[in-house]
């Protein structure tokens, strides 16, 4: 355990590669396995913290990395559990050993574990201990080192624990929002805990661990990730009467992924290629396998190279991540973003669609419409031509008039019925009176009477 210029404590130099070293002669596996894969300048990894290292559980509860200033002590634990246990009542330890690559099963090790009370120390695997007087208590698990020909026990990890006289009733409700889980090294996400809640009704004061040594106040915070690795980070909540409570997300920090496109349609194939995050020969463990998930469901894809071609057939924004090896806890070796949208309708075949109601209500009302007008039409069509009718018949009975007219006009004794101007007859309403016989000399009508 060193501590670096900006005041964080790194689990490297000579006590990580000893303990390393016993890790992998007690698991009979080579030293490669537990080196940074694909890590640049060799960085050391954090124990209890983000990266590639083992994690001390306390009843399942992770231990945070332990936020080291300038005047923190050298024997200072390396992690500090958030949650307080309470006298009497037993705590189950374990060093959580999933994030380191290639780590054999923690019973392959032999193990010292101190609980910091004088209690005495436990060689199991995972030991159970119940602390008998409130306080602070510093952790330690060892492992047996041999690699020096003689047996020496090495910490590989420590955390701090407090225990308290009794529990707090009601401990306030802690919720953690994230802006993504997965980022490229540099990258930044931001954190909410606007859901989180005092049950007393108090306020809350909130202090987040990002496991790297840094952390923050407030309910709402980003944070900037420069460490590469898969870890949690973590909120702790307090209420005024000293309730509190803490919840975790996981973060993944990764180089990022060469890809040929970031930014595809639903049928679109991209091309992965993670040779630059491969240490070269004789740098780093040989990797013979890598593992691709391009987190849109489909199977994960085992490749001998550093490439891979995927075909995204669904929508959405997917990370895509490559690990060096098969195994789940195996280092994820870079990641990226890739955005995938649908095909527009009218490029791609067109998809099953329901009757439009709005045009078959404006074909329904455009045929009333005409329905509507011819009934209109044909009513004014039939007017008119009894209006022609009447006209001509008009015109037909001032015709037969006329020449009843000129008849008469030919007889001596009759008036013109056309009148001075010899127009055409009046019409009258009333029909001609009919002559009488007339005399054979063809003088004026005989009366019928004398």
């Amino acid at each position: 355990m060193v501590t670096t210029g900006n005041g964080r404590r790194r689990f490297g130099g000579h006590v990580a590669r000893a303990a390393l070293l016993a890790l992998a002669l007690g698991a009979g596996a080579a030293l490669g396995l537990f080196a940074p894969v694909g890590g640049r300048g060799g960085q050391a990894a954090l124990a209890c913290g983000l990266g590639n290292t083992p994690t001390m559980l306390a009843n399942s509860a992770p231990a945070l990395l332990f936020p080291v200033t300038k005047n923190t002590p050298a024997d200072q634990p390396i992690g500090i559990f958030a949650l307080n246990s309470v006298v009497g009542q037993p705590v189950t330890f374990v060093e959580d050993l999933s994030r380191v690559s290639g780590a054999p099963a923690p019973s392959s090790f032999k193990w010292r574990w101190n609980f910091g009370d004088g209690s005495g120390y436990s060689n199991e695997v995972s030991p159970k201990h119940t602390y008998a007087a409130p306080g602070t208590y510093n952790v330690h698990a060892q492992i047996l080192d041999s690699s020096g020909g003689s047996d020496i026990w090495t910490d590989l990890d420590s955390a701090q624990i407090t225990i308290t006289a009794a529990p707090v009733a009601n401990p306030p409700v802690t919720k953690v929002t994230a802006s993504a889980t997965a980022v490229n090294v540099n990258g930044t996400i931001s954190f909410d805990a606007s859901g989180s809640r005092a049950t007393d009704g108090s306020q809350l004061t909130y202090l987040w661990n990002f496991n790297d040594g840094n952390t923050a106040t407030g309910a709402h915070v980003s944070h900037q990730f420069v460490i590469q690795g898969q870890g949690i980070v973590a909120l702790i909540v307090t209420d005024k009467r000293g309730g509190r409570s803490v919840a975790t997300t996981n973060v993944l920090v990764a180089p990022e992924l060469t890809a040929s496109a970031s930014s595809v349609q639903t049928g679109d194939t991209v091309s992965f290629d993670t040779s630059a995050n491969v240490p070269p020969p004789g740098q780093g463990p040989t990797v013979s396998s890598f593992t691709w998930s391009f987190g849109d469901g489909s199977a994960e894809q085992t490749t001998q190279t550093p490439t891979a071609t995927h075909t995204f057939a669904t929508s959405g924004t997917f990370t895509v991540t490559v690990r060096a090896g098969t195994s789940k806890s195996a280092q994820v070796l870079a990641l990226t973003t890739v955005k995938v949208q649908a095909v527009p309708a009218a490029i791609g075949p067109a998809a099953p669609r329901g009757p439009n109601w709005e045009l078959v209500i404006a074909g329904l009302v455009a045929a009333l419409l005409i329905a509507t007008g011819g009934v209109f039409g044909v009513r004014a069509q039939l007017r008119r031509g009894a209006l022609i009718r009447e006209r001509e018949a008009a015109l037909e009975l001032a015709r037969a008039r006329a020449v009843r007219g000129t008849r008469r006009a030919g007889r001596p004794g009759m008036r013109d019925p056309r009148g001075p101007g010899g127009g055409p007859p009046p019409l009258t309403r009333y029909p001609e009176r009919r002559e009488g016989p007339r005399s054979s000399r063809g003088g004026p009508p005989a009366s019928g009477n004398r």
